[in-house]
């Protein structure tokens, strides 16, 4: 199973985490690409992200994906 830790992680400014995987973020250029303002997770915002919730950064599919496959 591929995991996010070898595709980059992108965020939209409501707080949605995918990854480059097909499906996991909108596509770039789209609608909801550009309205929800996605954008790459830099490395500061992985610091800041692990900050304030205790975990690190990680794309909601791949995470249920993993779930479900426990």
């Amino acid at each position: 199973m591929t995991t996010t830790k070898t595709t980059k992680l992108l965020w939209s400014e409501r707080g949605q985490i995918g990854c480059e995987l097909p499906g996991h973020a909108p596509h770039r250029g789209s609608d909801t690409w550009i309205w929800e303002r996605w954008r790459p997770i830099t490395l500061n915002d992985r610091i800041d992200f692990e900050a304030e919730l205790g975990h690190a950064a990680q794309c909601e599919v791949c995470k249920a994906n993993a779930q479900r496959a426990s």
